[in-house]
């Protein structure tokens, strides 16, 4: 027991909770890499799906009325 002594008993106190705080930190980090990063924010979606709407339209696929009551749909989300 010469350690407790020798100033070293302050480490040994603290070092069960450094690795507590390390295996924490890691597994939250963990599980936000595998998270809900397949997801995307609502705004960014209805950007995607109103420029897909604007091609579809400008390329005669559906006519003005859809056009219209799909933008409104998008707009509501």
């Amino acid at each position: 027991m010469w350690w407790w002594w020798n100033g070293y008993w302050p480490a040994m106190a603290l070092m069960p909770l450094i690795m507590l705080g390390l295996m924490v930190a890691c597994m939250v980090l963990m599980m936000r890499m595998m998270g809900n990063h397949s997801h995307r924010p609502r705004d960014e979606a209805a950007e995607d799906t109103l420029e897909i709407l604007k091609r579809r339209f400008a390329r005669g696929e559906i006519s003005k009325e859809e056009y219209d009551e799909k933008r409104r749909l998008v707009a509501q989300l």
